[in-house]
């Protein structure tokens, strides 16, 4: 079910064991979710899809991990669960996000990506109280040139997520990195 409303929401903290080179760390959701994200934007969308399954699991954090999840489902060309994964997180959701959110991931996949993003653009308008849809299109028009953007969806991200909330900490990373990595230098 779509949260209407995600400062409301208090999530139960959840933590996790995780052997990473023979040593045993302890993560918090929002540590874990980052790596899942860092993972996903490398193209690593096997193991992505690993952290985001396991994400997936928590029932008090809305559908972020599963928005996410069902992108790397569509990146591995299974489709069919990737839309499986999009109807459990807005299972009893009326406003039909799930198959508008298919179709621009299954567009991305396939590489057309203007097709996508304004398909997600129009789900973000939509929905904008997914924080997560504004995180995902930033980086990923960040990552294909677009100058303009990415800092107007990554402050939606922020502005729409909790203040402890995995997705918003992200992008408050994006932007920070995006203010440092394009800052005007003397001379040009």
């Amino acid at each position: 079910m779509v949260a209407s409303n995600p400062q409301n929401i208090s999530p139960k903290p959840v933590v996790y064991r995780v052997t990473r080179n023979g040593r045993e760390l302890t993560m918090s959701y929002q540590q874990m979710f980052d790596a899942g994200y860092r993972l996903l934007l490398r193209g690593n969308y096997p193991e992505s899809q690993r952290v985001f399954e396991l994400l997936a699991q928590v029932p008090d954090r809305g559908p972020r991990a599963h928005i996410l999840l069902a992108f790397c489902q569509a990146q591995l060309r299974d489709y069919t669960a990737c839309s499986q994964t999009l109807n459990q997180a807005f299972e009893g959701d009326r406003s039909n996000l799930e198959s508008k959110l298919h179709g621009a991931f299954v567009f991305w996949a396939c590489g057309l990506f203007v097709d996508a993003r304004v398909e997600m653009e129009a789900v973000i308008g939509e929905a904008h109280f997914l924080p997560t849809l504004s995180l995902l299109l930033g980086d990923l028009l960040a990552r294909s040139g677009n100058r303009i953007q990415p800092p107007r969806l990554w402050r939606l991200a922020v502005q729409n997520d909790r203040p402890d909330g995995a997705v918003g900490l992200i992008a408050r990373r994006e932007l920070n990195e995006w203010a440092i990595s394009h800052r005007k230098r003397p001379g040009k």
